[in-house]
């Protein structure tokens, strides 16, 4: 009997994550246990897999690879094709890069922590842009996730697309306030093979036309969305929360998942930005933000849950998965890297610097992380500042913090958000330790675990919590 890896996968490593499964129809890899990817090996088409030589177990894994569809029989010599053969990629892994292409927008954005409405920090010139998109490609990126400001008030987006897609990077993502979507670019981005998902302001029935400065942005968010489904693209909508809109969490949820929204990510406003120069007074308390969500969670399970939804770290719920959890309040690996996330998913700011994460785009301290049109990226996510930032562990930075070293709650901090954090990338997340030492966590636990009884959804819905 011969086995063979089927068409979409190939089979590649990674420095230091050598047994990588690229899967080209998601764009995602996954690193398989070192038994599954040895018998992996062998699935080329060619080679006799002599069944009474096998073992119970590789019996299982070569079950377990059909049932997922990995890999298939075949009664005659089948061979996969060179770009499925195993490729060893000697740089470290990037699973992809949110990049925004400029720091301007057509939005005047309250709350904007980059100063978009004012351009603090300008766009690459094209030439630089072509600098950027062949360091991406060098340092063996396949995905990308294009932001700003606002990526679609570049002039020459879609020729940035097109040179992106001829370093055979694809464009995973779109981050907007959805004023420029429309059937034109849709259709121009179909006829280059490319079906983002849009990502897409939206804050409310009441007040988003408020925090975003111009009117009519709210039907242009809506229209966005309906646009983007007919086109057959995902869309998830991000949602900030002030006390002017505190009530309305679940309804603009609710609403949203009929318009076809599969998420919505909720923020509480935090005195950051311009937000803090202006409007921090309408910023919640953690007690105001808990008693929200706390409301807000009452009428999600008892709706039956119509969308994927993350409100803050404190609660996220995964429609898919049917999984439910507190983010920031989970038992993990006390020598785990502050936020996995960034170790592999690069954010590339207006002007070339390489940070942690999108949020951090207007902070301070990010001079102090290196530029992708000085270091190319390669280098930078091998041995850098941005390297050792995002590779500190839990337990080092526990150490570093005086207050942390004897903390109640230390067991199940995750430390907290790293752009929450106070003037610098490993200050401490003030509103984590409120989150936590205050016992607010304790109180989102028990809601989620009453509630689920009360609809009686224990048996439909995974909660995993700290005490699990």
């Amino acid at each position: 009997m011969k086995y063979r890896l089927n068409e979409t996968y190939r089979l590649e490593g990674w420095r230091g994550l050598p047994t990588g499964l690229y899967d080209s129809d998601s764009g995602e890899t996954v690193f398989l246990p070192l038994e599954q990817y040895r018998l992996l090996l062998h699935m080329d088409g060619m080679e006799d897999i002599h069944e009474e030589n096998l073992s119970e177990r590789e019996r299982e894994i070569i079950n377990h690879l059909i049932s997922r569809k990995i890999i298939r029989s075949c009664a005659e010599d089948d061979p996969i094709s060179p770009l499925q053969k195993y490729h060893y990629i000697d740089r470290t892994y990037i699973a992809y890069v949110h990049w925004a292409i400029t720091g301007k927008c057509n939005y005047r954005c309250k709350h904007c922590y980059m100063y978009a409405p004012q351009a603090k920090f300008p766009e690459a010139s094209k030439d630089e842009c072509r600098r950027i998109i062949q360091s991406l490609q060098d340092a063996g990126v396949r995905h990308i996730a294009l932001t700003g400001g606002e990526p679609l008030v570049r002039s020459d987006f879609l020729e940035l697309i097109d040179e992106i897609i001829a370093h055979d990077i694809q464009v995973h993502s779109i981050y907007t306030n959805g004023a420029l979507v429309d059937e034109y670019l849709l259709t121009e981005l179909e006829r280059r093979g490319q079906k983002p998902r849009f990502h897409i302001s939206y804050d409310g029935w009441t007040y988003h036309d408020w925090l975003r400065g111009v009117p009519g942005a709210r039907d242009a968010a809506l229209q966005a969305i309906s646009l983007c489904k007919a086109h057959g693209n995902d869309v998830y909508a991000a949602m900030c929360v002030h006390r002017k809109n505190q009530h309305e969490i679940f309804e603009t949820l609710r609403y949203l998942s009929t318009c076809g929204v599969s998420r919505l990510r909720v923020k509480f406003m935090l005195p950051n930005g311009m937000w803090a120069d202006e409007h921090a007074s309408e910023s919640m308390s953690m007690e105001e933000a808990v008693e929200a969500l706390v409301e807000f969670l009452e009428a999600f399970f008892a709706s039956g849950m119509p969308a994927s939804v993350v409100v803050d770290n404190m609660f996220q719920y995964d429609r898919e998965q049917k999984f439910c959890t507190i983010p920031y309040a989970r038992n993990c690996r006390q020598d785990g890297y502050l936020c996995k996330k960034t170790v592999v998913t690069p954010y590339i700011g207006p002007t070339g610097r390489v940070l942690p994460c999108m949020t951090l785009g207007g902070c301070d301290f990010q001079a102090l992380f290196p530029n992708v049109l000085e270091t190319p990226l390669a280098d930078i996510m091998s041995d850098s500042y941005y390297r050792k930032m995002t590779r500190t562990r839990k337990n080092e930075f526990f150490d570093m913090h005086e207050e942390c070293r004897e903390c109640s709650e230390r067991d199940v901090c995750t430390t907290g958000c790293r752009a929450c954090a106070t003037d610098e990338y490993l200050g401490l997340d003030k509103w984590n330790c409120a989150f936590l030492k205050g016992g607010y966590y304790r109180r989102i636990d028990q809601t989620i675990r009453d509630t689920l009884d009360k609809h009686h959804l224990n048996s439909e819905v995974f909660y995993s919590c700290f005490t699990n």
